[in-house]
Parts: C-alpha cells; structure tokens; sequence
C-alpha cells in the first residue's frame, strides 16, 4: 500500500487497481515560516525563510517559531466489502 500511496502522490490521476480506494486526510504539521502578521516585503521573507532552511539542513534546528497548518494527504485503503 505505501508504494501505491506514493504513486498516487506523485500522480493524481494514477489508476488503482481493484480491491484499493484513495482517501484523503487531514494531517497537522509544523511549519517554520515568517508569520504573516509581521509586516515585511516578500524578498526579506524568503530570505529568512531560505536562511532558516539552510541553518536546520546544516545544524538540525530552526530559528524560525513553528506554526501549526493543516496538509491534505492522499492515502491508498483496501475497500472494504
């Protein structure tokens, strides 16, 4: 089921074979971005933003606050008769 989940990511209109069902979910994940109530213009943004992102792949940790945001997932489920 993981290999036709990750098909199904990669292309949306992946046919499934009988006895599967795609199923999207919702699932709560940590983001680490500039919140949108500080007022800055876009390129200091992503500046800080790509900043971050190199210091967490060369340190392991961010400087950036977490944020919660809500991601829709599909999933691949054997139907059930």
């Amino acid at each position: 089921m993981e290999l036709l989940t990750k098909k199904c990511q990669d292309d949306p209109m992946y046919q499934l074979p009988e006895g599967y069902k795609k199923v999207l979910e919702r699932r709560v994940v940590d983001v680490h971005q500039v919140s949108e109530a500080i007022p800055m213009k876009e390129s200091q943004v992503v500046a800080i933003e790509v900043l971050d992102s190199l210091i967490f792949k060369a340190f392991g940790t961010h400087f950036l606050e977490p944020s919660q945001a809500v991601k829709m997932i599909v999933q691949v489920r054997p139907t059930v008769l």
